[in-house]
């Protein structure tokens, strides 16, 4: 085990780690707890935040093989926006739906596809999967027919498949159903729930090459909640 330090504060977590060894996470400094890089040459490296100065707080959740950076950071208005990070153009504020609220980049990949989710409004309720990919930022949408409710996504794969989870429409007999679901070309599929009746929540966490999902469930008889895979 080794200690890999902190930004001057006495508190450091880190949460990623890519296949060059590069750690990500969130640790105290002198001016808040910040996003931080840390690698065998150079230790750890302070990233900053979205506000002038360096100013407020952030985090990094994940980065990729190729060094790319993702994760929330305060802004000069007081709400938090996910961010890319990369060593040429440092943290970029990859912004929400409507210019209001708050997002979240949760993973990304080698090919630029940046997945997590961002509020529609600034009420929690309003928050959508979406997918950052050229600059731009896509709702992926939900189960439900009309399109409406609320979505997540939490990982995508190296060809691009995005899970998370979704409101859907009621199954008979079922008093609420948030299934966890998978985006592929844009399209959502609902992966389903370990009930009987297909009924209650799972939410999907994880997704390998081969497309094998990882989460957890309701199990069947609805007392306990159980790790999931999908494709084991």
């Amino acid at each position: 085990m080794e200690d890999l330090g902190s930004l001057g504060g006495s508190t450091s977590s880190a949460f990623d780690v890519n296949g060059r060894g590069e750690i990500v996470g969130r640790s105290e400094s002198s001016t808040g707890a910040h996003a931080f890089r840390w690698a065998e040459r150079g230790g750890m490296e302070d990233l900053g935040t979205l506000r002038q100065n360096d100013a407020g707080s952030s985090t990094a959740i994940g980065i990729t093989d190729n060094g790319v950076i993702f994760g929330h950071s305060e802004t000069e208005s007081g709400a938090s926006h996910g961010f890319k990070w990369t060593k040429a153009d440092g943290m970029i504020d990859l912004g929400t739906l409507s210019g209001v609220g708050d997002s979240v980049a949760r993973d990304g990949h080698t090919r630029g596809i940046v997945v997590g989710r961002s509020f529609q409004t600034t009420d929690f309720d309003t928050r959508r999967a979406v997918k950052w990919m050229d600059g731009e930022i896509a709702d992926l949408g939900t189960l439900y027919q009309d399109n409406s409710g609320v979505s997540e996504a939490f990982a995508v794969n190296n060809k691009g498949v995005v899970v998370g989870f979704s409101q859907a429409d009621v199954t008979t007999g079922s008093a609420i159903r948030t299934p966890a679901v998978k985006w592929i070309d844009g399209e959502i599929f609902d992966l389903g729930t370990l009930r009987d009746d297909n009924s209650d929540f799972s939410d999907a966490r994880g997704i390998n090459s081969q497309g094998t999902i990882v989460g957890q469930s309701r199990e069947a008889d609805g007392t306990e909640v159980h790790a999931a895979c999908w494709g084991c």
